[in-house]
């Protein structure tokens, strides 16, 4: 109901705390525009986040409702990364939690070598 009657009054709607398909499947009836399904709360809730994300995510392709999936409520890129494979068309989340996949060791010692590399061929030039 509320959802309805924010829509008309031109509001945009995001259904946040989804935690189960069937929210997300009414908010979507509803008219929502967003669904925001929190993964690391039903992770620890012993839900699979990625089989309700691609439960909600077919629902809306077959019915071709436009509300969009926005993921949320990540504690590590492994979840980030499995919301979108499983269907997530958006995700909101930390920029330290994003900040922390380009700072990893394994990149940082990539660019690195790249960097001495690159010296290394300029040097011979």
């Amino acid at each position: 109901e509320a959802i309805k009657a924010l829509i008309k009054q031109g509001a945009s709607v995001t259904a946040t705390a989804i935690y189960f398909p069937l929210q997300g499947m009414l908010a979507a009836a509803a008219g929502a525009d967003y669904l925001a399904p929190y993964c690391n709360r039903m992770e620890q809730n012993g839900i699979d986040f990625g089989r309700a994300i691609g439960q909600i995510r077919r629902m809306i392709d077959r019915d071709g409702y436009s509300a969009r999936i926005l993921a949320a409520s990540f504690k590590n890129a492994g979840q980030v990364v499995q919301a979108i494979d499983c269907g997530a068309h958006a995700v909101t989340a930390q920029p330290d939690l994003l900040k922390s996949v380009l700072n990893s060791a394994l990149v940082t010692d990539a660019v690195a070598t790249f960097n001495a590399h690159n010296a290394l061929v300029r040097g011979q030039e």
